[in-house]
């Protein structure tokens, strides 16, 4: 399992829903005002990633987009050194985007990985957020 030294100066401190968890390494939604966050449940809405689980109305150290090469867990999916991440169809961690092709799907990745991993992972995401159109 490959890990990543993360710079203290990138993280900031959420608190996590009141009927929610949150996940070490997974893409997080935010609520209101960004005054709470919770496991991501779509793609589109993720804005963190957790550094270290947490429960129901926990304090939580997340990353946000731009934080520089931060841990992510693996999904279903794999991931591969070099090749932009997506959040996994299964909602179970960051895999390898589709192929970038014309199309007219758009598919929203949030950085590069760093390292080759298998589901279950933890391994370094240059964490920043994109979107690309692929073919259906």
């Amino acid at each position: 399992m490959a890990t990543r030294r993360i710079d203290e100066q990138f993280s900031m401190q959420k608190t996590v829903t009141a009927l929610g968890a949150v996940t070490r390494g997974f893409l997080l939604e935010r609520t209101a005002l960004a005054a709470t966050v919770v496991n991501c449940t779509t793609a589109a809405s993720g804005m963190y990633v957790a550094a270290h689980t947490a429960a129901a109305g926990a304090g939580v150290k997340v990353y946000a987009i731009g934080s520089g090469c931060i841990p992510v867990v693996v999904g279903t999916a794999g991931a591969t050194a070099g090749v932009y991440a997506a959040w996994d169809a299964m909602n179970d961690g960051f895999s390898d985007a589709p192929a970038l092709a014309d199309g007219d799907t758009v598919t929203p990745t949030f950085g590069v990985f760093e390292d080759t991993g298998v589901a279950g992972d933890i391994v370094g995401l240059h964490f920043h957020g994109r979107s690309f159109v692929e073919s259906v």
